[in-house]
């Protein structure tokens, strides 16, 4: 199984943040990556997220952050994701 760490944005191409063999990794350069670009953050949850309408993806897990005691959505939303197939 794939794990891939990425943020999309609506304005912006996606951007791969890195392919893993397994979630923990993947989440955990994800949190890396969002703490390294945004200032206060004190609090990141992963939740579950509705798989891909074409089924690509078994697994969406997106980021939320708590800024200064408030949980905001992102301008760009971070995923870690799981296939059973490899990714090129």
């Amino acid at each position: 199984m794939t794990w891939e760490a990425a943020y999309e944005s609506a304005t912006f191409t996606p951007h791969l943040i890195g392919r893993f063999t397994d979630e923990q990794s993947a989440c955990v350069a994800a949190e890396a990556w969002y703490r390294a670009r945004c200032a206060g953050v004190t609090g990141l949850t992963w939740t579950a997220g509705p798989q891909l309408a074409t089924g690509e993806w078994e697994s969406w897990l997106t980021l939320e952050a708590t800024q200064q005691g408030l949980t905001a959505p992102f301008d760009t939303e971070i995923v870690v994701r799981s296939t059973a197939h490899a990714t090129s």
